[in-house]
């Protein structure tokens, strides 16, 4: 009789607590939400009593927010405040959690890194068993996200945070610091807790010296990084110094100057024999700085290019840029090794604000282009990328309109000839009727005939949509 009781009201318990368990469970995922809710709510002020008091409720630290941070990430992120992590975290709230569990992302301690969370923040996710050495999806540990708070990098550090990791670009805390916005104490602490100061990273080989100079704004960068033993003459893969570097991405007049000042040669080159002015040639601060800072504009690499030339070949053209390369001494017809001008460079590229630049300057117009074109026939050689400043300012540096390339085309028959497209365009026809007026009127001979006997009538001929214009019947011998 006893014996039956007791199973009779063991059935009934067993029963009792399978439907407590679903109903707790619905009720631990909506309690975790309502956290969730008050942490992100901006109307109201998170309290440690109104977190302790959800809390006495079951509770799901699981649920996540749409960026899939967790109820203890929420808290973080939204309210920094150490007792109501605490409280989380005694109550359950797993400190190894990651923002998406099924795939490698950030964990809590990345996110508190990230958001240079309290330190007693830190301190107390790393007492409670949170991964300092964790990787995210990047292959960052939570070191990478604390540069910013020398505090928080060395509560990480003290417990046992790898200072020379290596992410997925092969790159440490410390390279990555170089190209940051952080205040030059983070150098230090890395650097005495046993970080190479000269490694090496980044697909180009890199220090963090060399990255520092062209992307980071900060000169005390530099000085800090040489203090604690960094090679300031350090060169990555490419040859580039510090410098260099600097005059390819930098635009901070006071990096150039600490870095010739800390005794980096203004005029050093690499191994193709480029110099800084060289790389600076798409960057008018570091141009104008490097020049006043006494780079030799008459440098040449070792194709015998100067600085002209290789912003040529960069077809990267202003009137400012040529200004300052002129006024340095530079000849604007200067040939490379293989005879080649500024001119010819960006002809070949098709650049025509460039080329109308350089023309106004006194580039040779008379140049010979690949096949034989001279620079008129490649300004009227593309229908979409055509300028009439240009056009005219090579008509008027003297430009022979009748010489002929090796096909035996003039710069008139490749005005007919470039239109000759299967497409009906207002644009097109505009600027073919304006070339071939402006051509004849040059005193364009629309007799000559190329290599396959043809005029430039009879390029015209073959595309119906020019058979109304003006310019189609200035073309015809017989008008």
């Amino acid at each position: 009789m006893k014996r039956a009781l007791r199973i009779l009201l063991l059935g009934i318990f067993i029963v009792c607590c399978s439907g407590t368990s679903v109903g707790s469970e619905k009720e631990a995922e909506e309690n975790g939400k309502a956290l969730i809710r008050l942490f992100e709510s901006k109307k109201t002020t998170t309290t440690l009593a109104k977190v302790k008091k959800l809390l006495k409720k079951p509770t799901d630290f699981n649920c996540r927010e749409n960026h899939g941070y967790s109820v203890l990430a929420c808290a973080i992120v939204h309210t920094n405040n150490p007792e109501i992590i605490d409280a989380l975290i005694k109550a359950g709230a797993a400190v190894n959690g990651r923002i998406f569990p099924d795939r490698k992302s950030k964990t809590v301690l990345h996110i508190a890194a990230l958001h240079d969370a309290n330190p007693a923040i830190i301190d107390m996710l790393i007492k409670a068993g949170a991964d300092v050495n964790a990787r995210s999806n990047s292959d960052w540990t939570p070191l990478f996200y604390s540069l910013r708070s020398p505090k928080n990098m060395q509560l990480l550090i003290n417990a046992g945070a790898d200072v020379n990791a290596r992410d997925c670009a092969n790159i440490t805390p410390l390279l990555n610091g170089a190209v940051g916005t952080e205040k030059p104490a983070y150098i230090e602490i890395l650097v005495k807790a046993g970080a190479d100061v000269n490694a090496r990273g980044y697909s180009s080989g890199s220090t963090a010296f060399v990255i520092a100079g062209g992307h980071n704004k900060d000169p005390e960068i530099l000085t800090e990084l040489a203090r604690l033993g960094a090679d300031i003459h350090a060169r990555d893969s490419c040859g580039r110094n510090a410098l260099m570097n600097a005059a390819e991405f930098g635009n901070v007049p006071q990096i150039f100057h600490q870095l010739v000042k800390m005794g980096i040669d203004v005029n050093a080159k690499n191994e193709a024999g480029k110099t800084a002015l060289m790389y600076a040639v798409c960057n008018p601060v570091a141009l104008n700085t490097l020049i006043k800072l006494g780079a030799d504009a008459h440098a040449r690499d070792a194709d015998g290019r100067n600085a002209l030339l290789h912003a040529a070949l960069k077809a990267y053209f202003t009137s400012g840029t040529i200004n300052t390369l002129v006024q340095a001494g530079l000849d604007i017809n200067a040939t490379d090794n293989f005879g080649k001008t500024a001119l010819y460079y960006v002809a070949e590229a098709e650049q025509i604000d460039a080329m109308e630049i350089l023309v106004k300057k006194g580039a040779d117009v008379g140049i010979r282009l690949e096949h034989g074109k001279t620079v008129l026939m490649q300004s009227v050689s593309d229908c979409w990328n055509f300028s009439i400043e240009c056009l005219e300012s090579i008509l008027a540096a003297g430009a022979d309109v009748n010489a002929r390339d090796n096909d035996g085309k003039t710069a008139l028959i490749h005005a007919v000839y470039v239109y000759n497209k299967d497409l009906v365009n207002e644009f097109r026809v505009k600027n073919f009727v304006y070339v071939v007026d402006r051509l004849l009127k040059a005193g364009a001979d629309k007799s000559i005939k190329d290599n396959s006997g043809k005029t430039a009538f009879d390029y015209a001929k073959e595309q119906k949509d020019l058979a109304n214009t003006e310019a189609y019947r200035q073309l015809n011998p017989d008008f």
